[in-house]
This record gives C-alpha cells, structure tokens and sequence, in this order.
C-alpha cells in the first residue's frame, strides 16, 4: 500500500565541524528528525522523533551510542529547549485528556464541537533522564513559543489566550513568566505586526 506516491522523504540530523570537514551523520531510521537542541555543555543533542504515532524527546550523548527516548508518561511534548544547567528539559504540550473527556470523544463518534476543538499548549519541565514532568503554566493561557533566560529562572514566552490559530498566530502576547509556577512576572508590549 503506497500511501505517499511513490515519494520518500528523509531529515537526519549531521555535524560538520564548523573549520569544514566531511559532515557526520548522528541519526538513521525512517522517521523524520525535528527541532534539535544542543545541551548548554555541547555534549548532548535533544530532538524530536515519532515513535509510534506520537512525537517523543530523545536525548542523543554525542561521546558515542543510540539516542534515548525521555519518559514523559502521558504528556506529549512538542517543541523542546534545554534548562541553561542542563538538568532538564522544557516543551510545549497539552494537557492530557481525563477519562471523561476520552469517554466524551467516543460517545460522540470524535465530533467536535468548534469552539473546544482547539486546547491551549501549556510549559511543561522535565528531567532529562525521564520521569514525570510538570505543567507550569496555569489555565488560561496558550503558549505558543518561549526562550529560556540565561539563569533558568524564569522564560520569555509568546502568550495567546487560545491555541485557535487566530489568536496564536495574529493575538500574541509577549510576557516573562517564572520558570517555578508559570506566574507573570512582566507583561512585554508588543510591537506592531511583530509575532
């Protein structure tokens, strides 16, 4: 069953030492790799990789050996940076669905109504070893992108009040929240036609 016409595509992650050189792949297999981050150290590769039908963190040691999937039970993440120490990591995603909201999907047949189609993107933190991450921003507010700041303390982040593409792409807010509970710390005023 050819499901892509005929088409194959490949993204791979390579290094290539920046005085030249012949570049060097680091990763194989079939699925595309995205968004990839260098640990602060330089010694370690975060990127993103279906594993499944769901996009995973792995954790790539550049000293040699296979990169490793990070845990992060039922949260699935999207865009990924490095705490400036290294000892974890932050992404996008959303809140996973409780068992009544799964129950509500399928007593419905997966309609949905338009206005609870979109679900806000939340900050989430991790250990970079796996293990159970936590939200850090409150209800409310859909981040669409952020930045660490260099002492990990807090992030700037690209705030909407819905992940409707509408509000995410053309409403943005910029604010600096704390990197411990999500609070605001400075609402930013945007500059006109800037995202």
């Amino acid at each position: 069953d050819d499901t892509k016409a005929g088409w194959t595509t490949e993204a791979q992650l390579w290094v290539v030492d920046t005085s030249g050189g012949d570049p060097v792949q680091l990763t194989f297999g079939e699925e595309r790799v995205s968004r990839p981050r260098f640990s602060p150290d330089g010694k370690q590769l975060a990127f993103m990789r279906k594993v499944g039908k769901e996009s995973k963190i792995h954790v790539l040691d550049l000293a040699g050996g296979e990169a490793r999937v990070v845990d992060t039970g039922d949260v699935k993440p999207g865009h990924v940076e490095w705490s400036p120490d290294g000892k974890s990591l932050a992404f996008l995603a959303e809140q996973p669905e409780t068992d009544e909201e799964k129950d509500t999907k399928w007593s419905t047949g997966g309609a949905v109504c338009w206005e609870n189609r979109w679900r806000n993107t939340y900050h989430w933190i991790g250990p970079v070893n796996g293990g159970e991450p936590k939200r850090v921003t409150a209800d409310g507010m859909n981040i669409v992108d952020f930045v660490w700041s260099p002492d990990g303390s807090h992030f700037l982040a690209a705030t909407a009040i819905s992940s409707d593409p509408y509000y995410a792409y053309s409403l943005v807010t910029p604010r600096v929240l704390s990197a411990e509970d999500g609070a605001v710390i400075k609402t930013l005023e945007a500059q006109p036609g800037a995202v």
